[in-house]
């Protein structure tokens, strides 16, 4: 009884750390990313105004193994819409899929990012992967990725990402919190960058009513590895003051 209470003390205490932490440092993450078309009508219907959706029906999805410093991996599957709001472009994160409490707990609180538990498979050799995500069993998303040649000294520009913070009242037909923040993932630096082929199967996916989202023609595809930091946000726009 006392080893439960002292794991259960100790759970707690590091969930109360990782909240608080801010902002996060995370090395050596790996992931996967798949670019593809779908129906404009689903980005018109993920993106929230006055987030403006990419005309192009272009959406981006992440599967990977993120590794915080602080000593904490989890598994995290980011589905992303590149948007454009008051003159700036980002991507807006329509939902987050993990396989950890305390990542979960800590992006919702913080940020307001729209994350939920699943079951995440992630596979790796030198020249393929196999990334696989379940909800009560049932195959949400199912990737498979092989690696071609590596680009040396690959950059990018560190992503700017909106998200939508909403938080309920206790009180009937009341709401606390709805807000637009920003942050940045900043100091991103690729340690690994490869080209790949990619064949993606996308079934309905319950949380946050994503439903169908229909795979037109992939794009693009990469595995990379990369360092980046986390921090703190600026909120840009609050639809509770608005007249």
């Amino acid at each position: 009884m006392k080893t439960k209470r002292l794991s259960l003390f100790l759970a707690v205490l590091f969930a109360c750390s990782f909240i608080q932490a801010q902002p996060y440092q995370y090395k050596g993450s790996e992931f996967i990313r798949i670019i593809f078309l779908t129906s404009q009508d689903v980005l018109n219907r993920l993106v929230p105004a006055p987030l403006n959706a990419n005309p192009q029906g272009i959406i981006v999805l992440d599967i990977g193994l993120q590794k915080m410093e602080l000593g904490l991996s989890y598994h995290e599957m980011i589905l992303s819409i590149p948007v454009e709001f008051n003159g700036k472009i980002g991507v807006y994160p329509a939902l987050l899929l993990l396989n950890n409490v305390y990542a979960i707990t800590g992006g919702r609180e913080i940020w307001g990012f729209p994350k939920y538990d699943a079951e995440i498979t992630f596979e790796k050799d030198a020249d393929h992967i196999t990334a696989q995500i379940f909800k009560n069993n049932n195959l949400l998303i199912d990737a498979d990725l092989n690696l071609g040649k590596t680009i040396e000294n690959y950059k990018a520009a560190d992503p700017l990402i909106f998200v939508q913070k909403f938080i309920p009242s206790a009180e009937k037909d009341s709401i606390d919190v709805k807000k637009i923040n920003s942050v940045y993932l900043s100091n991103c630096t690729f340690n690994q960058y490869r080209e790949a082929e990619a064949k993606l199967i996308i079934n309905s996916i319950p949380d946050c009513s994503i439903g169908i989202i229909p795979i037109l023609k992939i794009l693009n595809a990469s595995y990379f590895e990369y360092d980046y930091e986390l921090g703190f946000g600026k909120v840009e726009y609050d639809y509770l003051k608005q007249p």
